[in-house]
């Protein structure tokens, strides 16, 4: 897969975000990270790291997760690191939201670009609402992956659990959609659910 090739994605945005109705949400979320740079505060997600800079419609810098991405430091090691955000105002974590659809494709590009350190830059999905299922079974899937100590004991855990199961085949079918239907190995994707 090239780049050109991946920064795009055929799937159509949904009529909320074309008409406007995501830019207050998604402004307010930007402007949150600016108060924070501003202040000096540590970001809720890494608590031992500051924003140095932050780069809005990441796009125009050639990251395919372009609605924010902060560039961080971590005050204990001083290591630099990249947040790279989708952010949206509802989301559904099913096969046919396209918000989410897009969300993951572009996720899926800026993993695999060589800007993206695999061992320190993180990818996130901001959004106000999740379903009751989704908060419970994605949210504590996606906990697993960055907890468990192998790939091989992220998979027991997932295989052993239908409902965190059913969620993950969703983004485990779509990424395989992302990466020109071609398979991903099972230690990668892991490592992408841990970002």
């Amino acid at each position: 897969m090239t780049s050109a090739d991946t920064k795009t994605n055929s799937s159509n945005p949904s009529p909320y975000s074309t008409s406007g109705g995501g830019y207050c949400y998604e402004n307010f979320v930007q402007s949150s990270f600016v108060l924070s740079m501003l202040a000096e505060n540590n970001v809720h997600t890494f608590p031992n790291s500051v924003i140095t800079k932050i780069a809005l419609q990441g796009r125009y810098a050639n990251y395919a997760t372009d609605d924010c991405i902060l560039f961080l430091r971590d005050t204990n090691t001083n290591v630099e690191h990249k947040f790279l955000l989708s952010i949206k105002k509802t989301i559904n974590i099913t096969k046919s939201c396209n918000d989410f659809k897009d969300s993951l494709f572009h996720a899926w590009v800026d993993f695999n670009e060589t800007t993206f350190n695999k061992n320190f830059d993180h990818i996130g999905l901001v959004t106000s609402f999740l379903t009751k299922t989704d908060n419970e079974n994605v949210k504590t899937f996606l906990q697993w992956a960055k907890h468990c100590d192998s790939a091989e004991e992220f998979y027991q855990k997932i295989d052993h659990n239908r409902n965190k199961k059913e969620k993950y085949d969703v983004f485990h079918e779509l990424l395989i959609a992302s990466n020109n239907n071609q398979p991903i190995r099972p230690e990668l994707l892991w490592q992408f659910l841990k970002s």
